[in-house]
Parts: C-alpha cells; structure tokens; sequence
C-alpha cells in the first residue's frame, strides 16, 4: 500500500501562517535592543565610592574600521544628595598613550526631577559618552573611572557600567 500526500488548502495555508509568524518572530527578537559588543557592570562598596576606589574597563577591540557608540550607566538611590555626579575618566589605549577627561553628569533636572528610570528608592541613568566613535589601535584599550566629587567616600551611587554598541553600516 502507498500514501500518496497531496497538500489541501487548509494545510498549505496553516503552514505558511507558522512560517510567516516565526519569520516574524524572529526578526523581531533580533531587532530587539542594541548589540553590545562590550559590556561590564561594577558594583561599588556600600561603605560609599572613595577616591581610591577606581572602576577599570578593559575594551578589546579588534576592528578600527567600526563605528562604536559608548555609553555609562549608573545606578543610584533616590537619596543621592546632589544634583549631578563629577567624574574623572582615564584612557589608555594599547600604545600607551594615555589621556584624562573631567565630566560632569546631570542625575537629576533643576526642578528636581531624576533622570533615567526610577523605581521605588533606586534609578538607573545610561549616558551616552560618544557617538560614532572609531578606534584607531587594535588591541586593549584601559578605561577607568574615578569619583570626582569633594565629597569622599560618596553615599548613593550604587553601580557603574560601560557598554559598547557596534553600529551599524
């Protein structure tokens, strides 16, 4: 005895209903928030950020043709007593040379509205550093971040990150 399958109608168009919505599925799944190609989230001590307690990022990069987008995110409780976060930045790139920046970053708006998303006594704020960067050295690139403040240790600032995002063509 042979089976002979002849596809009716209703199987033919069941089949391309699933195959659509997994296309569909998946492509939304890939589009679904940035492509980190370098991420690292550090805790700081809850005794409060000292100035000796500097935050080492170490980026290995291998494609100086790539445009790249940097950002920081911080993660800080709504009892932070100021308006902004002093930061100094420190890169070395894998030549040696190195390279020391001073930045100062809005936590919260003039009328003493937190920036970023708050939720219950913490907020998270992600910085974009610099957009369209490129590298011009292949290998390991050194960033460390310092508190900045006059206030020492500093109370309420609860994580710092580096995120590096590839973009695209």
């Amino acid at each position: 005895m042979v089976f002979i399958f002849t596809p009716s109608r209703i199987n033919l168009r069941s089949m391309l209903r699933f195959l659509l919505l997994s296309f569909a599925l998946i492509f939304s799944l890939s589009a679904c928030g940035p492509s980190w190609v370098y991420e690292e989230n550090l805790e700081l001590p809850t005794s409060g950020w000292s100035y000796n307690d500097t935050l080492h990022f170490n980026i290995n990069v291998t494609d100086t043709l790539a445009r790249y987008n940097l950002f920081l995110l911080f993660a800080h409780q709504t009892s932070f007593p100021f308006q902004n976060l002093y930061l100094q930045i420190h890169t070395q790139y894998p030549s040696g040379q190195k390279m020391k920046d001073r930045l100062s970053i809005d936590l919260m708006s003039k009328d003493g509205q937190w920036h970023g998303k708050c939720q219950n006594d913490q907020c998270k704020l992600m910085v974009s550093l610099q957009e369209g960067l490129y590298f011009n050295q292949i290998g390991t690139h050194l960033i460390s971040i310092e508190q900045y403040t006059r206030q020492n240790p500093l109370f309420g600032i609860l994580s710092a990150g580096l995120f590096l995002e590839k973009v695209s063509p």
